[in-house]
């Protein structure tokens, strides 16, 4: 996540998520909501997992339908499965799905911050998510260190150099060992 916040950071674009329409899972995997909100549904053991997603989504013939009758079946035609999970995640806000998806213990799911997100939250802020590494006569934000080191803080010194920028001083202490 620090590569995709560091981009967002210094260019304002965030990075896409990867090919989510082939995973063979569709109870473990990414969606939006209609409000364009994204969300994971974290269902690692796929059968027990299965009748929770049919009941939320409010299609009970999916534990009838062949198709989706096993694990097998249903990574066979997820990209079908997903398809129609998309259309019916679009129907709601998350804030929607939100009260349904907790209302079902068997159901498990998290919501994903955006980068804006993440940004604008006071918490990330609080903990030292962001800090302000010199550059010049400005500074640029960039996200901190995840590591720790108890009693050692880490202080950003600077942005990384421009191309060539120590070429000069590189060449001229290599040519200073060669002489010695």
């Amino acid at each position: 996540m620090s590569f995709d916040l560091n981009t967002y950071l210094l260019t304002g674009q965030q990075i896409a998520i990867g090919q989510r329409e082939s995973m063979g899972n569709p109870c473990m995997n990414n969606y939006t909501a209609g409000d364009g909100r994204r969300f994971w549904i974290v269902g690692l053991e796929i059968d027990r997992h299965w009748p929770a997603l049919c009941r939320v989504v409010e299609r009970p013939d999916w534990l009838a339908d062949p198709r989706y009758g096993d694990a097998r079946g249903r990574a066979t035609n997820a990209v079908e499965l997903i398809a129609q999970l998309d259309q019916i995640f679009a129907t709601r806000s998350l804030a929607e799905w939100t009260e349904i998806f907790d209302a079902e213990p068997d159901f498990f799911w998290s919501p994903i911050n955006s980068l804006e997100d993440i940004v604008a939250d006071e918490q990330f802020h609080a903990a030292g998510g962001i800090v302000d590494v010199p550059d010049g006569a400005s500074s640029v934000p960039m996200v901190a260190t995840p590591a720790d080191f108890h009693g050692t803080p880490c202080t950003p010194r600077s942005v990384a150099p421009q191309l060539g920028q120590h070429t000069d001083q590189v060449l001229g202490e290599l040519a200073a060992r060669r002489k010695s």
